[in-house]
């Protein structure tokens, strides 16, 4: 493998992706890129919070609800009675792992809404959001019912 395809799997790894998909992205193992990053002591940086999604809002309580009762469980396991708890130890980490695939694959996501309306909503004050993103919603909806007629 050459010198560029090392520089652009290092790069990426450092912006947080996975060893299992840059192996699955560039041909390699797992196993190679990871004695490669320890070696060379790659740092992989945290992925940068997500922006506060304008339809969002509704799944981040549900998703705050479900990290929490998680969350509260495993503490149960690590501190009172294990038998109260719902869920066992590797049903936690299973959670836990595809919780944080998740939050990489939501933030990886490019926003829909201002690529596919031309609009950038983030200018906007909440209290004007409430005013026009129903407006321009409705007409979103007339102009893909048209199209389709």
């Amino acid at each position: 493998m050459n010198m560029s395809t090392w520089q652009q799997i290092k790069a990426e790894y450092e912006q947080g992706i996975s060893k299992s998909t840059l192996a699955r992205i560039h041909g390699v193992s797992r196993q190679a890129i990871q004695q490669r990053a320890h070696k060379e002591q790659w740092i992989a940086s945290p992925l940068a919070s997500p922006q506060p999604l304008l339809a969002g809002v509704q799944e981040t309580i549900v998703t705050d609800n479900l990290v929490d009762r998680a969350l509260a469980d495993l503490a149960i396991h690590l501190t009172d009675d294990p038998q109260k708890a719902k869920l066992q130890l590797n049903q936690h980490k299973l959670f836990a792992d595809s919780f944080s695939q998740y939050m990489k694959a939501k933030l990886l996501t490019p926003e829909q809404e201002t690529a596919q309306q031309g609009v950038d909503w983030s200018m906007f004050t909440e209290q004007e959001l409430e005013i026009i993103q129903p407006i321009f919603e409705q007409a979103f909806a007339r102009s893909l019912h048209e199209k389709a007629s």
